[in-house]
């Protein structure tokens, strides 16, 4: 998964000849990660191990691990790492990104008319509380807005990561396909996610359907007068 501001990210690479002391903890001058604009911020620890078996320096596998600062913008970091020997920085460009807020999941994505169901929501870099336990509203709407009906937040799970919450489908609510709008507390806008929810339309008293044919079978070549009924059919 990628990252979002404020996660604990683990990295690891492969180097040559990189000179650094091993098992280098609370120490951010050897390894960071650099934005495009300039914000930077440097790794927890990290340590390395002999790669190649030969017992020296030739080539290194590195593991460690970094705390990403609430603030940290969106986007792309490149990795710097110091080489002492020749006193400078060696830079992986894109390392890893930091997505725009976005949301990627409804669970379930369909629900019929009439129907209560809980629903589990899941995203990218969005913010699902508030912070004092007040969550994000959901709405789905058609066709620019309309037809909007809402959901009602319950929680998040413990990673704040996922947002639930109960959706209530009137009777007569219009079927087809929704769009999906979650509001993100730190971004403080709407997300939307494209034809992400179904409403299905059942058969009743409200909705038009055939129901019967009599008779309902006949042989080649015969001639038949035929009885079709429905509810709710204007023929």
């Amino acid at each position: 998964d990628e990252p979002s501001a404020g996660d604990y990210l683990s990295f690891y690479f492969n180097a040559w000849n990189i000179y650094l002391s091993n098992s280098n903890y609370n120490n951010n001058s050897d390894i960071k990660f650099v934005h495009n604009s300039g914000f930077e911020f440097g790794n927890n620890n990290y340590y390395w191990y002999d790669d190649c078996g030969n017992g020296n320096m030739l080539c290194q596998y590195f593991n460690g691990d970094v705390s990403i600062p609430s603030n940290a913008p969106e986007g792309f970091y490149d990795m710097y790492v110091w080489e002492p020997n020749t006193q400078t920085w060696i830079i992986e460009e894109d390392f890893f990104e930091i997505p725009p807020p976005r949301i990627d999941d409804i669970d379930p994505n369909e629900g019929n008319q009439g129907q209560t169901l809980s629903v589990q929501i899941s995203g990218d870099n969005v913010m699902f509380d508030s912070g004092s336990s007040t969550y994000s509203s959901f709405r789905f709407s058609q066709w620019s807005g309309s037809n909007m009906f809402w959901g009602n937040p319950t929680g998040t799970n413990y990673n704040g990561d996922e947002l639930y919450g109960t959706v209530s489908i009137d009777a007569n609510q219009n079927p087809g396909v929704y769009d999906l709008e979650v509001y993100d507390y730190g971004s403080h806008q709407w997300l939307m996610m494209e034809d992400a929810f179904e409403v299905i339309q059942l058969a009743g008293q409200s909705n038009p359907s055939i129901t019967s044919i009599n008779p309902d079978e006949g042989d080649q070549g015969q001639t038949l007068s035929v009885q079709i009924s429905g509810d709710n059919v204007m023929f």
